[in-house]
């Protein structure tokens, strides 16, 4: 192995268009019994844990029921993507554009192995992936949001289950996956899906800012070229 592609996936790989949202609340309410719209939580970037650790100081919530409320959450999630997707011809979750296509491909590079480096806990993170239709058997290596609140730590953990590897590169679109991208010296390739956000990207130190995933072949190949 030579390359280690590392992948974000809310907003990189997958769309839920709100279902994590609604799985966490449902988490809480079911473990807590407390009910809370989290509207003033940004999920962007963020870890599961990381959430969790600022709703238990501003909710009061033991940490007792952690477990409790992660599998109260992925039940959540599956039920509502699997109700939405029997509703209508396309589920709630939907791979990004190009993603599918994307993995697969890699999948056939030698020498190049992808894995995942996620807010989600692990649990949700595979369901996002299965109802998205984004291939999770190409993904050898992975760290998760229910490990470890700090991303860059998340990063760290991915890197040292791949083993010896010439390059990283980590794929996000938030500055939360640049700055973890280069706690581990990765290269960081940005996502950009909306105009306003390039600036910010970059300003975070991105290697690359892209507009489509597909960019992202072409800077593996010219990566392993060099």
């Amino acid at each position: 192995m030579t390359t280690l592609v590392l992948w974000d996936i809310d907003g990189t790989l997958v769309d839920v268009k709100g279902a994590g949202r609604r799985a966490f609340i449902h988490g809480i309410e079911r473990a807590w019994g407390v009910i809370d719209d989290l509207a003033d939580v940004s999920f962007a970037g963020a870890t599961d844990l990381r959430v969790l650790a600022m709703l238990r100081q501003r909710l009061h919530l033991p940490e007792e029921r952690t477990r409790a409320f992660f599998e109260h959450m992925t039940e959540a999630l599956e039920r509502n993507l699997l109700a939405t997707a029997q509703r209508a011809a396309e589920g709630t979750a939907v791979a990004v554009a190009g993603a599918v296509e994307v993995v697969r491909a890699l999948a056939l590079h030698e020498g190049v192995v992808q894995g995942l480096v996620t807010g989600n806990a692990r649990a949700t993170a595979f369901v996002k992936l299965r109802h998205a239709g984004v291939p999770h058997e190409h993904f050898f290596v992975g760290a998760f949001g229910d490990e470890h609140a700090d991303r860059c730590e998340l990063a760290k953990r991915a890197l040292e289950q791949a083993g010896d590897v010439r390059r990283v590169v980590l794929v996000g679109d938030t500055t939360n996956d640049v700055k973890a991208a280069k706690s581990i010296g990765a290269t960081a390739v940005a996502l950009s899906r909306r105009p306003t956000e390039r600036d910010a990207l970059a300003q975070a130190g991105a290697d690359h800012v892209i507009d489509e995933l597909a960019a992202v072949l072409a800077l593996v190949g010219a990566l392993e070229r060099g």
